[in-house]
C-alpha cells in the first residue's frame, strides 16, 4: 500500500544503450518531457478531435491512462481543448485512433442486462 502511495509521483527512466552511447530515454512515469511537449505542440497544434478547432489553453492527456498501464510516449499522447479533455476524463468519451484519424466517441448505451 505505501509502496504504490509513494509510486504515484515517482519518476523512472530507461536508457537504451550501446557502450557508452546512449540511444534512446524512456521516462516511466507520467509526466510529459519537454521534447514530448514541443512534439505534441508541433503535431498538435488545435484539439485533436474532429470537428473542433480550438487551439488555446490546450491539455495533454493519455490516451490510455497511466492507471490503465498508458505509456507516457508521443503515441499515447495528444492535445484536448479543456472541454474534451474534461468530457474524456469525468464523462466516458474515448479517443482513439492516430493523428490524422482521430475518433472521438461518447460511452456506450447501458447496459441493461
Amino acid at each position: 500500500m505505501t509502496a504504490r502511495a509513494l509510486a504515484k509521483d515517482s519518476i523512472v527512466a530507461a536508457l537504451a544503450t550501446d557502450g557508452t552511447d546512449i540511444r534512446a530515454v524512456s521516462h516511466l512515469g507520467r509526466k510529459v518531457t519537454a521534447r514530448q511537449r514541443t512534439a505534441l505542440e508541433t503535431r498538435d497544434p488545435m484539439c485533436v478531435v474532429p470537428g473542433c478547432d480550438a487551439s488555446d489553453h490546450l491539455e495533454i492527456d493519455h490516451i490510455t491512462g497511466v492507471k490503465d498501464q498508458g505509456p507516457t510516449k508521443l503515441n499515447n499522447l495528444a492535445r484536448l481543448c479543456p472541454w474534451h479533455h474534461y468530457m474524456k476524463t469525468y464523462k466516458g468519451w474515448v479517443l482513439s485512433g492516430a493523428p490524422g484519424g482521430w475518433h472521438f466517441a461518447g460511452p456506450g448505451p447501458p447496459d441493461t442486462s
